[in-house]
């Protein structure tokens, strides 16, 4: 397996794109546990969890996305899935 955060991240939306969502949740997991957080990793992790009615979660994610990236070129949809 890959031994930085972007292997990971990599993998993760693979699996997402092919409806795999459970090894998709582990490799983004994998992938946040990492120092330098990944932004498509926590947006793409909590819209996971809102396709698992885990909203509290998604919600969280979706903070960190507007906390960590004030100025991501996407905010307003991070703000319409919060």
């Amino acid at each position: 397996y890959p031994k930085f955060e972007g292997g990971y991240y990599l993998l993760g939306i693979i699996h997402y794109f092919e409806n795999d969502l459970t090894s998709s949740l582990n490799l983004l997991n994998k992938t946040l546990a990492f120092q330098n957080p990944i932004l498509d990793a926590y947006r793409f992790r909590g819209d996971i969890y809102l396709k698992q009615n885990k909203n509290l979660e998604a919600i969280s994610d979706f903070d960190k996305v507007i906390n960590l990236f004030p100025k991501f070129n996407e905010i307003e949809k991070i703000y319409a899935y919060r």
